[in-house]
């Protein structure tokens, strides 16, 4: 999927900050992926291969910036995100 610049694609959508319903959609595709990272990790005993290549490519950090979208449904959907995938906690 890094491969094919699938993931590069979804990341370069996640800059469409005006359309709500488009971003849900990305956050939906990008947690397809790093789900089934997820389940080569389990059979691999290793790390989650795609999440690496969503850091370089600058995922997390926009994925982060939506949590400030005009959007709750981005707001709440960016937030599921990176605490399912990396484990973030309420710094409030």
């Amino acid at each position: 999927m890094l491969k094919n610049g699938i993931m590069e694609c979804f990341c370069s959508l996640l800059d469409l900050n005006e359309d709500a319903e488009v971003l849900q959609v990305v956050l939906v595709g990008i947690s397809g992926i790093l789900n089934k990272g997820v389940l080569i990790a389990q059979q691999t005993g290793g790390d989650n291969p795609f999440l690496e290549g969503f850091e370089q490519l600058g995922g997390v950090q926009k994925v982060d910036a939506l949590q400030t979208h005009k959007s709750d449904d981005v707001y709440e959907a960016a937030q599921k995100f990176l605490s399912k995938y990396y484990d973030l906690q309420d710094e409030n």
